[in-house]
């Protein structure tokens, strides 16, 4: 796995990734997945499309996956410094689960501006805090499971 190191500052005010379909025969009942900023979305340590992911029912029992999980990074301004943060959002119907977002070093392994697990019931929100990622040390990512 190869990790890209930026030195250059992102400035867009916000990079939303476009949804494309996968299919929905990969998916098992305790389901989980994430999207990583180097590697894209995965289900179950699957690759799947870099850019996001929506997960289509096929007839199944109707919480057994989320219909979408979509990773969006924001970027603000302040001073002259640019600050990012990575939002993730997850629909999953009738379904408990949790929405996370974090940055982790791609140097040390460590966790930074973790939002934790957020859980809910059809729809869950995760901010990671935001972070000065102008070396390009840390790597986005968002997680969902049950």
């Amino acid at each position: 796995m190869k990790k890209k190191l930026f030195s250059a500052l992102l400035v867009t005010t916000s990079l939303i990734l476009a949804a494309v379909p996968v299919s929905a025969n990969t998916f098992g009942q305790n389901a989980s997945g994430g999207w990583s900023e180097t590697e894209g979305y995965y289900v179950n340590n699957v690759s799947s499309a870099k850019d996001s992911i929506v997960l289509f029912g096929n007839g199944g029992p109707p919480a057994s996956r989320p219909e979408v999980h979509r990773a969006t990074k924001q970027t603000r301004a302040e001073s002259s410094t640019m600050y990012e943060r990575v939002h993730a959002y997850t629909a999953w119907e009738n379904k408990y689960h949790y929405t996370q977002a974090r940055y982790e070093s791609v140097l040390s392994g460590n966790i930074e501006a973790d939002s934790g697990r957020v859980y809910g019931r059809d729809v869950t929100n995760a901010y990671s805090g935001w972070v000065d990622n102008f070396a390009g040390w840390l790597v986005a990512h968002t997680y969902w499971g049950s």
